[in-house]
């Protein structure tokens, strides 16, 4: 074979892009700010052409959509649920690693997909508390509610920060100002007395809302053991 052939059959393949991967891809795109990632600014950073990236990747919002996934995800490994038998301080754990995963997705939220997440990591996650939450009393169908009503409460959670203007500013409390200005402080004292309270995207209000929520399961726990103690039927399941 002549030195020729052999630059010949080192060639790539008729089609084949340069030799990155998605994952090459996604750490290249996350660097870059959400409202300028393309394609090409990502080949760009690579100094590959277009069509190598277009290999990996269909279009923008693919990319976006990996870009989100990957971000959620590792905030997930980092906040990894404690191992504890404790259905409380896993719902808690959980409701927080939640909220701060989604913020961290932050502006690219609306591309933000589970299916593109590693399923061995989410699977784990809901496993572990529907395990403990199973052990504590609750019903299969009751546990399943609980982690859904506390994963609603974290993403409420994140979605009000998110909300947040660079001043701080939550966006209904400027509207609820905006009206208030209008009218005479005697009218609404309570309302006025809310804007100087609420602080929806905050630790304390995450706090407040799983007490709530853990109270009232303490209650249902509790209801049932007492009515069994009677001889009374269990509370049934939903």
């Amino acid at each position: 074979m002549s030195a020729g052939d052999g630059k010949a059959g080192q060639r790539r393949r008729p089609g084949r892009p340069a030799r990155i991967g998605r994952a090459q891809i996604v750490a290249v795109a996350r660097s870059l700010d959400p409202a300028k990632l393309t394609i090409q600014a990502v080949a760009d950073q690579l100094q590959v052409e277009r069509s190598a990236v277009h290999y990996h990747v269909s279009d923008r919002e693919q990319l976006l959509a990996l870009v989100a996934s990957d971000i959620f995800q590792s905030e997930v490994e980092l906040h990894e649920l404690p191992v504890s038998d404790n259905w409380r301080t896993v719902l808690r754990d959980l409701a927080f690693a939640t909220r701060d995963a989604v913020v961290k997705v932050g502006v690219l939220l609306p591309y933000f997909h589970m299916q593109r997440v590693d399923g061995n990591t989410i699977i784990r996650s809901l496993e572990q508390t529907l395990g403990v939450l199973r052990e504590a009393g609750l019903t299969e169908v009751e546990s399943v509610r609980a982690m859904v009503f506390v994963s609603q409460i974290a993403f409420a959670s994140a979605r009000d920060t998110l909300l947040m203007s660079p001043d701080a500013t939550h966006p209904q409390i400027q509207e609820l100002k905006d009206v208030l200005a209008e009218m005479e402080p005697a009218e609404a004292p309570h309302v006025a007395n809310l804007l100087q309270i609420w602080d929806a995207q905050s630790d304390t209000q995450l706090d407040f809302s799983l007490a709530v929520f853990i109270e009232g399961m303490e209650a249902r726990l509790a209801s049932r053991d007492i009515g069994v103690a009677d001889g009374d039927a269990a509370l049934p399941p939903d």
